[in-house]
């Protein structure tokens, strides 16, 4: 077993066996960023949770409907989420749902 930390804090993240394949977020994020470019998304916004074991990035792909009477606008983003601490595996997967905290994180990725 390894145990991952945070190098800024010092923080545990997670035990993990040693076949374990350590990716950074900043990779993660990369690895979006340039997916959102060439399907011509934008970008929208990034973050972590729970300390830095989850983290996540949403980009606007441009898409919309207007719905209730042509009242309201609602966008389709492309999410992309994984974690640390193996609590989210790695789903990238299209929503309605802009992800800014832990419950509309977990949203997208529940079978409503």
């Amino acid at each position: 077993m390894k145990a991952l930390y945070r190098s800024d804090t010092g923080e545990d993240l997670s035990l993990v066996r040693d076949g374990f394949n350590v990716v950074q977020p900043a990779t993660i994020l990369e690895f979006f960023k340039n997916l959102s470019e060439q399907r011509g998304f934008k970008m929208h916004t990034a973050g972590t949770l729970m300390g830095g074991k989850v983290f996540w990035a949403l980009a606007e792909t441009g898409l919309s409907a207007t719905i209730y009477n042509d009242e309201h606008v609602v966008n389709q983003y492309a999410l992309l989420s994984t974690s640390a601490d193996r609590s989210l595996s790695t789903v990238g997967r299209y929503t309605v749902i802009e992800a800014i905290c832990n419950n509309t994180l977990q949203l997208p990725h529940s079978d409503l």
